[in-house]
């Protein structure tokens, strides 16, 4: 059961036995960190329920309906393109189906994606179809922010836990996806998150990092302004291609931010003589060791609140080479020898 979701051997466990003893809860919220396997965990869960033998043989055709997803009975429901979340009417149609009688003796299962994107109307809606659940039916929702879910949606739901997949997992995870790793490849950075694999083999991430060390070991040989350039440009890597946007653009800086916090931590810990398996970029050890800086408090909390504004920023779309400037000339005028522009 569950045999090709890897890792979560918790969560198989109690749901295989909540499914056995025929006590398998009417709503049940996957939560844990993103690219974990909570999607593929749903849709195996389905897959056992709509089997015609009730035990995802992966014969019949309700295993390869569900694999194709288009069984009658299994309802995805997620973002729409361009929209700012999951919507009241997508709630209301989804009400609509559950509440039609089965058109095969399965008992429909509804899986929401992404359950965080709920909008607070549709979170309410829900509320109804969480307390008065059609007979026989299964809501599941995924997420790996559960604190955007009112208390009211959370404490209607059985939660269940996912945990960071283990190396051999990822690796693993890897080769089914036909991902191609480097022999060199640091996995720790990946921590357990098969979505975080791709985005720092696919995005180029770990050159955009070495760009951000040199932020904290006083900037290196570079001005600010060039280092702000690059920081950039390589935000604006996919938009200066075909089918890139401004958003995305945004993202790929926002990224670049939320990794240079890590490797503020990292440094900070090794500042303190954390042991190893504490810190997340493991190979770099060397180089933030050299990051003296950061083993100063005021110093680690400026540059914390530094990023927090340039995120906030990137949230109210301001330009991105504006944040990138902004940000670099700050620090480095508080932190760093002067370079010069």
């Amino acid at each position: 059961m569950f045999e090709r979701v890897l890792g979560q051997t918790k969560a198989k466990e109690l749901l295989a036995q909540a499914i056995a003893s025929g006590r398998l809860p009417h709503a049940i919220l996957l939560v844990g960190p993103e690219g974990v396997g909570k999607q593929l965990l749903a849709l195996e869960l389905a897959r056992q329920l709509l089997c015609f033998e009730r035990r995802a043989c992966g014969n019949c055709p309700g295993c390869a309906q569900v694999e194709a997803r288009s069984h009658p009975e299994l309802h995805l429901v997620q973002k729409i393109a361009e929209r700012r979340g999951i919507l009241l009417e997508q709630v209301h149609e989804l009400q609509q189906a559950l509440a039609l009688r089965p058109l095969e003796s399965a008992s429909p299962v509804a899986i929401i994606v992404d359950a965080h994107d709920l909008s607070l109307e549709a979170q309410d809606a829900l509320l109804k179809t969480l307390e008065e659940p059609p007979r026989g039916s299964v809501l599941i929702l995924v997420t790996h922010r559960p604190e955007m879910l009112r208390s009211t949606v959370r404490s209607r739901c059985q939660a269940v836990r996912c945990e960071r997949l283990s190396v051999e997992d990822l690796r693993a995870a890897a080769a089914r996806a036909e991902l191609s790793v480097p022999a060199d490849f640091p996995w720790s950075l990946a921590r357990g998150q098969m979505t975080r694999l791709e985005r720092l083999l696919g995005q180029d991430l770990l050159s955009v990092r070495s760009l951000l060390l040199e932020l904290l070991t006083r900037g290196g040989a570079l001005a600010p302004l060039t280092f702000a350039a690059r920081l950039g440009g390589w935000a604006a890597a996919e938009r200066e291609e075909a089918g890139g946007t401004r958003a995305r653009e945004r993202e790929r800086l926002r990224e670049a931010l939320v990794l240079l916090l890590e490797l503020a931590r990292d440094g900070c810990l090794v500042q303190q003589g954390a042991a190893a398996d504490w810190i997340w970029h493991a190979d770099l050890v060397p180089q933030l060791t050299e990051a003296r800086d950061l083993g100063d408090p005021e110093v680690v909390d400026d540059l914390v609140t530094l990023v927090l504004q340039a995120l906030d920023s990137l949230a109210r779309n301001v330009d991105p080479t504006l944040v990138a400037e902004y940000l670099t000339l700050t620090w480095q005028s508080r932190h760093a020898a002067p370079l010069g522009v």
